[in-house]
């Protein structure tokens, strides 16, 4: 068995009025929480004995250099290295959008964001199939939890899942049902008092560990967001570095909780941004525990990434969904099977990918329509990147004007309406302004440009051919939540 690293160390810090506060909730909680568990096995369609189970960790605005397993040393990643070794490594995946809600809807239907359209104030289309559809028509238990508002169901994220579970959509104890009084303990603190805000890590790693756990007949289709490294920067207090001076700085930032970081605080807000990166790394452990214990690596498919980057005023900002830079879509790929030995591929491989690599593993039928390709096919392959094998991206949380493809090694970034700006960057230099192809070959960004246009024109294209969106008003107090995470000013 693996020795998965175990969280740090809790002090004993306000054990005693934990102890209360759990004596006081627990009957209850635990009641419900076997009623909840009654719940999710509603809706069975058919029996699928045999085939293997799913699990998808994303974790939110986490940076493909902020692991340690490529050789990074920005931060210690432990637990996923770990995972990382048993695993196959895409060392060259992108997300297809800057963002949370376009990214991950275009990971659930393999379609572009111009297609499917999701967005704050949309419902993705109804006429495309999700990944989770196609599952559960096929005899999967499907459930999804889910730690960043934006995920909306009534945006459709919840289409095809017999449970949808958000962090703010149910009682923020209510993730401590079938937990031991031991756990409550040591937990609380992190969930509920670390500068007034409501961790999500512990609640979603728990109920994540708890649907693992849980006796099935059929086979599960699991989807699991985490929220952090995501704005604010709030780890818990025992995750961050540095000498005492530094340590006080750092919470003294986070008791102003800055949403929006200008470059004097880049100093304070980047390492905090490795402590939260630490925190989730360090609660994975858990979960990989679980897998363990419960023999899960034996028929599970298993795949961890993220929706997106993060800029680090690389390129002069702190953030995402506003540009298509290499910090900002390039994420970490890891994909487990049980039947295939760990290894690397460094074909160029996108989130939009993922839908048909899992239904062709699982031996369902590919969907009609999708855009991405099985990332298995690529193992066997010689290492020289195909002038197909490109990587198409649009849109910024404002509008779907800004456009890039990347064919390695440049990414090619177009802005505004015709007449457009281009912007080419070569993603084998170090991240930042200098990255920045100042006079570029005239073949080589014609051929780039002409990948890109012509991608454009088929996007949009397909987006005026498929219907079913729909306009979701934003309520006043749904605007002032999504500022509160520096979506807006």
């Amino acid at each position: 068995m693996h020795d998965w690293k175990k969280p740090v160390p809790r002090t004993s810090f306000f054990w005693i009025c934990i102890i209360a506060a759990a004596m006081i909730v627990v009957t209850a909680v635990i009641a419900i929480g076997f009623v909840w568990d009654a719940r999710s096995r509603i809706g069975i369609e058919r029996e699928s004995p045999g085939a293997p189970n799913v699990l998808i960790i994303t974790i939110d605005a986490l940076r493909e250099d902020y692991v340690s397993y490529p050789g990074y040393d920005f931060v210690e990643t432990p637990n996923i290295d770990a995972f990382a070794s048993k695993a196959i490594l895409y060392s060259d995946c992108h997300s297809n959008s800057p963002w949370t809600i376009p990214s991950m809807f275009t990971m659930l239907t393999s379609r572009y964001p111009s297609t499917h359209g999701a967005h704050f104030t949309v419902r993705g289309s109804d006429e495309l199939i999700t990944l989770a559809e196609v599952l559960r028509m096929n005899g999967y238990e499907t459930e999804a939890y889910v730690a960043n508002t934006v995920l909306d169901g009534e945006l459709g994220f919840d289409r095809g899942f017999s449970r949808y579970v958000r962090f703010e959509d149910i009682p923020h104890l209510m993730w401590l049902s079938k937990s031991s009084v031991y756990f409550i303990m040591e937990s609380f603190r992190d969930h509920m008092a670390q500068w007034g805000h409501l961790q999500t890590t512990p609640w979603l790693t728990r109920i994540l560990c708890n649907a693992l756990k849980k006796e099935r007949r059929r086979p599960f289709f699991i989807w699991a967001h985490y929220f952090d490294p995501h704005l604010p920067l709030t780890p818990p207090e025992r995750y961050i570095w540095g000498d005492r001076s530094s340590k006080e700085e750092a919470l003294s930032f986070i008791d102003n909780h800055p949403r929006n970081i200008t470059p004097e605080y880049k100093g304070i807000a980047v390492p905090l941004y490795g402590s939260e990166v630490l925190y989730v790394d360090d609660y994975l452990a858990r979960v990989f525990g679980v897998l363990e214990d419960e023999y899960l690596f034996e028929n599970t498919l298993i795949i961890i990434s993220a929706d997106h980057g993060e800029e680090h005023f690389d390129h002069g900002y702190y953030g995402h969904g506003e540009t298509h830079y290499e910090e900002v879509l390039a994420v970490p790929m890891l994909l487990y099977t049980p039947d295939l030995p760990p290894g690397r591929c460094d074909y160029p491989v996108s989130l939009i990918d993922v839908m048909p690599t899992i239904l062709e593993y699982v031996g369902t039928e590919a969907v009609e329509g999708g855009k991405g390709r099985n990332m298995l096919d690529y193992l066997n392959k010689e290492p020289i990147i195909p002038d197909d094998t490109v990587v198409y991206a649009e849109g910024t949380i404002s509008d779907l004007s800004t456009r890039s493809v990347y064919i390695y090694p440049y990414i090619l970034i177009r802005e505004g309406d015709d007449p457009f700006e281009y912007e080419m960057e070569d993603v084998r230099l170090a991240r930042g302004p200098g990255d920045i192809l100042e006079d570029p070959d005239e073949a080589l960004f014609e051929k780039y440009r002409k990948t890109l246009d012509d991608l454009a024109v088929s996007a949009a294209d397909e987006a005026e051919s498929v219907g079913g969106r729909r306009e979701i008003p934003l309520s006043e107090g749904r605007r002032e939540q999504l500022k509160n995470l520096g979506y807006f000013q």
